[in-house]
């Protein structure tokens, strides 16, 4: 379908999005233009997106979207008392850009995915995160992870799924989430891991506007292995702990590789941090 303008010049302006995708390949997927109080709802198997440009762009009304379905590329909400609410089974593939406005929330009871699976990319959301009980935060690591920067507050529950790219490098420390309004010492409630090679934990620093997942090397851990293999996973996973210090140096440390290597370009960045969620 070709990029969609909805208009109304006089009361308020209600879409819902029953089937099929309505995409703009590089200008807008749905422009809500007038109208006061403003909603778009994106039921389940129903989407909206954009290749480059905005998914959704409001302008001066007070915009809401419900979002059931998919949502892939930047949000602009414009200048309103606005709302985006992912909900459960609604599938968020955020773009670089997400402005619900200064003061205004993003929720997410569903999935938020910055770039979409399996593309590392930060995400800056001008507004305020609530991730409730159902919501997923789903991080894609490939030699960088993907982040959320949040301009305003950020209260957190539910889960942290992370995907490590096959054959990639991987750091034992990123920041997956930052909001400069602090974490208000809410946690995220578990993390998962898609590769049994390495276990993690969360972390927030001292200040309460950081979350830190940390990663340990585990290769080799209930596999089977035999006594040389097993002793030869230990030395790379003990390498990962020595040798890949400070916490954003990298490491690759691929089954499939003939030796772990360092990254030349590696940054001390040591954070104090406190304690939080385990990976299962």
């Amino acid at each position: 379908m070709q990029p969609r303008a909805l208009v109304s010049r006089r009361g308020d302006v209600t879409v819902t999005i029953n089937g099929g995708t309505v995409s703009g390949s590089t200008l807008v997927g749905v422009f809500i233009q007038g109208g006061a109080n403003n909603t778009l709802t994106v039921n389940a198997g129903a989407g909206v997106a954009t290749v480059s440009g905005s998914a959704i762009l409001g302008a001066s009304g007070n915009e809401t979207v419900n979002n059931f379905g998919t949502v892939t590329g930047d949000v602009d909400l414009g200048t309103g008392t606005n709302a985006f609410v992912n909900m459960a089974g609604g599938l968020f593939n955020a773009g670089s850009i997400i402005k619900v406005g200064s003061g205004n929330t993003l929720t997410n009871a569903g999935t938020l995915s910055p770039g979409g699976a399996g593309v590392v990319q930060p995400s800056t959301l001008t507004g305020n995160y609530i991730q409730t009980g159902t919501g997923a935060f789903a991080i894609d690591i490939n030699g960088g992870a993907d982040r959320l920067n949040v301009s305003g507050s950020a209260s957190l529950a539910g889960a942290v799924k992370v995907a490590i790219a096959p054959g990639g490098s991987v750091a034992q420390s990123y920041t997956i989430l930052s909001a400069i309004g602090g974490l208000g010492g809410t946690q995220f409630n578990t993390l998962t891991i898609n590769n049994p090679n390495f276990s993690g934990s969360l972390s927030t620093n001292l200040a309460d506007t950081d979350v830190l997942l940390n990663l340990t090397a585990m290769l080799g851990a209930g596999q089977g292995l035999s006594v040389n293999q097993q002793n030869v996973a230990n030395a790379i996973n003990g390498f990962f702990l020595a040798r890949c210090r400070p916490a954003s140096a990298r490491c690759s440390v691929s089954p499939g590789a003939a030796s772990p290597t360092r990254s030349r370009n590696c940054r001390a960045r040591l954070r104090p941090t406190r304690s939080g969620v385990r990976s299962n």
